[in-house]
């Protein structure tokens, strides 16, 4: 028998599944207004509110604003359980999901029997029904379910019953509206809401019987607010003391005083979660600039040290041609320290004759380049002269365009002369008869290139 039950709860479970899909997936005029991407969050809220109490139904039907528009909505309708007192007693309450949920709260009632009544002045529940708490007004999505909202009502209700039996020949205050009764329409939408039109699917995880609200409830069949009647006799049977009273006003007090200050405390929590996060941004942006940054420094450490090889092999060269020739190393330092300038002229090499071409086009390529140096160094000076205000900008612009004109046919020589090479298959155009390793550090040099 008990493999059977959980196999038609089984069966019940994906009557559930299969309603909602059903639901949820239909198209034009009987299309559900929540948002595609949010019908998922639906169907899962529903079903764990399901899951959690048992209960529950859930309907279907056309909802009618107070400003008169028409929606077709899905709604819950059932029991909530609540104990008052060591009791177990079941509060009928209907929830609506409007066209934003599940970012915006659900709407709660709570549905009297005909022998019961909104307790008056209730801290959650107005005499419509219509209940606000703080779960209600924290609503914030993701964080918020209707499961949560379950319990919360739960413990609300328990806290404070918001209904009470009937006293006989009881009748509404004048000018005070009253709660809907189960099945009817909330106070102020009973000409306006339309339900006996929608759909209606009972929770199929409900259990037989009356499982734990038997002991509740008045006779042994289930009603919609089982215990309720059981409630009112009890209460009239045990009056409140003063001390019980001051107890429960106590407690609904501080749980007030902690329902706010939870409340406060997670504002601040939020507040602090978005600081938190807005700092994580900025660290991230500045982790992408510091390694950027780090990128480019290594960059320019790897030119500097190209630049650091190419400047030792030049001074090696450089040191080799000195140990090559200590006569001429002697003579300048000799020089040097005599004051003879006449001695030091003698000792310097004519600078014409250190470098001489392997062949004419070598010639020509060192002509070249040796008028490409020039022209480079004068123009060097002339923007210096320039900029101490030697040299009119007027003629600044006329001395500068001419001198890149030449410098222009210089270095378009210079390229022409060394494709020509280069196809002759030399390996390097210049030569040195009298001082090779001169050559030697023209050799694989751009002439294109800029001076450093």
């Amino acid at each position: 028998q008990q493999q059977q039950q959980q196999q038609q709860q089984q069966q019940h479970s994906q009557a559930v599944v299969s309603y909602l899909n059903s639901v949820l997936s239909q198209r034009g005029q009987h299309a559900l207004p929540y948002a595609e991407d949010a019908k998922w969050t639906i169907r899962q809220h529903l079903l764990d509110l399901l899951r959690e109490f048992p209960s529950l139904q859930v309907k279907n039907g056309t909802y009618t604003h107070n400003d008169g528009r028409n929606a077709h909505l899905l709604r819950t309708e059932g029991t909530i359980p609540m104990f008052y007192q060591n009791v177990r007693y079941n509060v009928p309450v209907t929830i609506f999901l409007l066209e934003a949920y599940p970012r915006s709260a659900p709407l709660v009632y709570v549905c009297p029997t005909p022998d019961m009544i909104v307790k008056p002045r209730h801290s959650s529940v107005d005499p419509s029904g219509k209940v606000s708490c703080d779960f209600l007004r924290g609503w914030m999505h993701p964080r918020a379910n209707l499961a949560d909202l379950g319990r919360s009502l739960s413990t609300l209700f328990s806290r404070d019953p918001p209904l009470f039996s009937k006293p006989p020949g009881w009748t509404p205050p004048p000018g005070v509206a009253q709660a809907f009764s189960v099945g009817g329409s909330p106070p102020g939408q009973q000409q306006q809401q339309q339900h006996n039109g929608g759909q209606t699917f009972a929770n199929p995880m409900q259990p037989h019987g009356n499982g734990g609200a038997a002991s509740a409830s008045a006779s042994a069949a289930p009603s919609a607010y089982s215990g309720s009647a059981a409630a009112g006799s009890q209460q009239q049977q045990r009056p409140q003391t003063p001390r019980s009273t001051f107890r429960t006003d106590a407690i609904a007090r501080i749980t007030h005083r902690i329902g706010v200050a939870l409340s406060s405390q997670q504002q601040h929590e939020q507040r602090t979660l978005e600081s938190l996060f807005e700092e994580q941004n900025a660290l991230e942006e500045r982790g992408k600039t510091l390694e950027k940054g780090c990128r480019e420094l290594q960059a320019e450490r790897e030119a500097l040290e190209n630049s650091v090889g190419q400047l030792s092999e030049v001074s090696a060269r450089m040191k080799g041609w000195l140990k090559d020739h200590p006569e001429a190393v002697a003579m300048a330092r000799s020089a040097a320290e005599n004051g003879d300038a006449s001695a030091a002229s003698v000792v310097q090499p004519p600078f014409d004759e250190a470098v001489t071409a392997r062949d004419p086009r070598g010639a020509q390529l060192l002509a070249a380049r040796a008028e490409d140096l020039a022209i480079e160094d004068a123009l060097y000076a002339l923007e210096d002269a320039f900029r101490h205000g030697a040299v009119e900008a007027g003629d600044y612009l006329k001395h500068t365009r001419m001198l890149c004109r030449s410098q222009f046919f210089e270095r378009a020589k210079q390229n022409k002369l060394l494709s020509t090479l280069a196809s002759a298959g030399a390996t390097s155009a210049p030569s040195a008869s009298h001082h090779p390793s001169h050559v030697a550090t023209l050799e694989g040099v751009n002439p294109m290139a800029a001076r450093s």
